[in-house]
């Protein structure tokens, strides 16, 4: 049996060719189902996205075979979209087919658009709240100054709620006011975010590697990559 991949849109082809994989959004199918995988990787409920993850891995062929091109046609339909995300989330134990979450850096470079496709309001339409996020690359004149817990981008200063780096694990928190963002280093990156996208999935599996051995198990990870099973 062909596996099963939640994965954004960019990642839907090459995870088809390399891994014989199914997914829900590919290169040429991105949209409606585009509003699940952007949900679900902005969030910061795992428990949640494990039973969701589950639940599309086995509606999504589900409805293909009913007819409809996507998941969002066949469960959104006429239905209550409140009763619709509560119903992905309730708890469902094991299935037969073996469901993953694949993350990529490339992904946080592309955080602010993937947030878009989900940061509406399902009933009027209108934007939920703003997030920001901006992942960049390091130059000499970016750096963190731990004495006053600052971000440093050349003449400017933002002052960080919490500092990571992710090579020694090493982290800082800090109080007052006035600090709205989160700080975290790679060896070739800046993330510069805000508490939503610091508490998503996204963030949280892929940088922090703070997953729920309940519900997930890591498979594969590389510098860029991680492959999470859903248990």
């Amino acid at each position: 049996r062909e596996p099963f991949i939640l994965a954004w849109w960019d990642y839907g082809w090459p995870l088809w060719y390399y891994a014989n994989a199914s997914t829900i959004i590919d290169n040429g199918k991105h949209g409606e189902d585009s509003y699940f995988i952007s949900y679900l990787l902005n969030l910061d409920d795992q428990s949640y996205v494990a039973n969701a993850s589950k639940r599309i891995a086995i509606q999504f062929p589900e409805a293909r075979r009913e007819g409809y091109y996507a998941l969002a046609h066949a469960i959104f339909n006429d239905a209550n979209p409140d009763e619709v995300l509560n119903m992905l989330g309730e708890p469902i134990g094991k299935i037969e087919k073996k469901t993953y979450w694949f993350l990529h850096t490339g992904m946080l470079s592309r955080i602010n658009n993937i947030k878009c496709y989900s940061n509406r309001d399902l009933k009027t339409g209108k934007r939920i709240e703003r997030h920001i996020a901006t992942y960049v690359t390091k130059t000499e004149a970016m750096s963190f100054d731990e004495k006053s817990g600052a971000y440093v981008a050349g003449n400017r200063r933002f002052p960080a709620k919490s500092y990571y780096r992710t090579d020694d694990k090493y982290s800082l928190e800090f109080g007052g006011k006035n600090r709205f963002f989160h700080v975290i280093e790679t060896p070739t990156h800046l993330l510069v975010c805000n508490d939503v996208i610091y508490n998503s999935f996204l963030v949280q599996m892929l940088l922090l590697e703070n997953y729920d051995k309940r519900y997930f198990k890591p498979v594969a990870k590389g510098k860029s990559a991680l492959l999470l099973e859903v248990l």
